[in-house]
């Protein structure tokens, strides 16, 4: 794939013409403010939509239809970044020509319903469906809650990655979240949708569309481009050195997060280094499960990562809370094993072995191509196959030996799982 093969019809319009697979994909999206009632209204609207609708009144109906169209999905969802997120109204259909039925027309009047005749009758949502949802937001937090690996993040996110957009999203409390959906009212809804569509960011198609085709989802989804957005992707931390720790009573076990400033952050912060720090780090064959685990029995499991364009890098392992001191002395050990040049060398080019391996038998599955030119549409900092190739094989020894001379502010949160076994 290459990025000139992603043509521009317009300002906000992109297509890339495929015909390795049978099916087309769709995506339209719409620029709001990250702030966290707009994230429940999101969350409300995009199971509305998908729960009724001004022509088909059940989502039985709407199944239907969509089983009559080959299975055609419509599929709403978002991503939230630092000041603003982004509205996705994604679908997938089968190409009429490998069905040897000619349904475009019916495919995209089926898409067009389900998105621009939303169930808004005399500026009112379905009562009965509106409360069904808010109690489902509900009662899914409730479960939420109770899972270690939220509980622990969130205590963690909380305390040491205090700039982190989960942090303005997320509620501490359930009373929180029952207070904000019980203040939302239809109108909320169904303003925030048309605000959105005043807000139009960018269309993608990717397939074998037919110009006319192509033309015809145009004139039904035409909106106006005013503005052209650029969303800021990066996470900037003030991390401390220091120790801090949550004890909780619901868990047996517990979590260590160590986690470090990355010095040179423009150069590390990249996905590319992401991915060469993963496959060092993480699997059977990674350095953690074998000190962490196999060397000394101290892991449940472990990882390490960089968070998304972020300036930390973060080592997580699950463990009992006896083995804390043990654990943080064996990820020094992996730290200081890291400033040896011979074994970085070698850690260095499985990596690049493995990233490689990923990204050829990715080319095999026409899924896997579409995510690649969406993510080229969508992501200003994704590379292409073979520019990524090219920058991966730039890495070199020295690099990685100066990103873990560089760590700085070593900051140790312990989630102790203290309940009575």
């Amino acid at each position: 794939m290459r990025k000139k093969d992603i043509k521009r019809i317009n300002d906000n319009t992109y297509f890339y013409k495929d015909d390795s697979g049978v099916s087309l994909y769709l995506d339209i999206s719409f620029i709001f403010d990250t702030t966290r009632i707009n994230d429940i209204k999101s969350e409300i609207l995009v199971r509305y939509l998908t729960m009724i609708n001004s022509v088909y009144k059940t989502r039985k109906e709407i199944d239907d239809k969509s089983k009559e169209l080959y299975s055609l999905s419509f599929s709403p969802g978002w991503r939230n970044y630092n000041e603003k997120s982004v509205m996705f109204f994604s679908c997938r259909f089968i190409d009429p020509k490998a069905v040897k039925d000619d349904y475009m027309k019916d495919a995209i009047d089926f898409i067009s319903n389900m998105f621009l005749k939303p169930a808004f009758k005399d500026n009112k949502l379905d009562k009965d469906k509106f409360t069904t949802i808010k109690k489902d937001i509900y009662n899914e937090y409730i479960n939420m809650v109770k899972d270690l690996g939220y509980d622990s993040n969130r205590k963690y996110k909380k305390c040491i990655l205090k700039e982190s957009v989960s942090n303005i999203l997320s509620y501490d409390t359930k009373e929180e979240l029952e207070r904000d959906l019980n203040s939302l009212t239809d109108k909320d809804i169904i303003d925030f949708y048309n605000e959105l569509l005043k807000n139009h960011y960018k269309t993608f198609f990717f397939g074998n569309y037919s110009k006319k085709d192509i033309d015809y989802i145009l004139k039904l989804f035409n909106f106006n481009n005013e503005k052209n957005y650029i969303i800021n992707t990066k996470q900037r931390f003030d991390l401390k050195k220091e120790y801090n720790e949550y004890i909780s009573k619901e868990y047996s076990q517990s979590i260590l997060t160590v986690t470090y400033k990355i010095k040179d952050t423009d150069k590390y912060s990249k996905d590319y280094y992401a991915s060469i720090i993963s496959n060092i780090f993480n699997s059977l064959n990674g350095i953690l499960h074998k000190i962490l685990r196999e060397k000394y029995g101290l892991v449940y499991s472990s990882g390490a990562y960089i968070p998304r364009e972020s300036n930390v890098f973060c080592i997580e392992a699950n463990i009992d809370k006896k083995n804390k001191d043990k654990t943080i002395e064996a990820i020094h050990e992996v730290i200081n094993m890291l400033h040896d040049r011979k074994f970085v060398e070698e850690r260095l080019n499985y990596a690049k072995g493995k990233i490689k391996e990923s990204i050829y038998l990715s080319n095999e599955s026409p899924r896997n191509i579409y995510g690649k030119a969406f993510d080229l549409v969508f992501d200003s900092n994704a590379l292409t196959d073979i520019g990524r190739i090219r920058i991966i094989n730039k890495i070199t020894t020295k690099d990685i030996l100066e990103f873990f001379d560089s760590l700085e502010n070593e900051n140790i949160f312990f989630y102790v799982g203290d309940r009575d076994e």
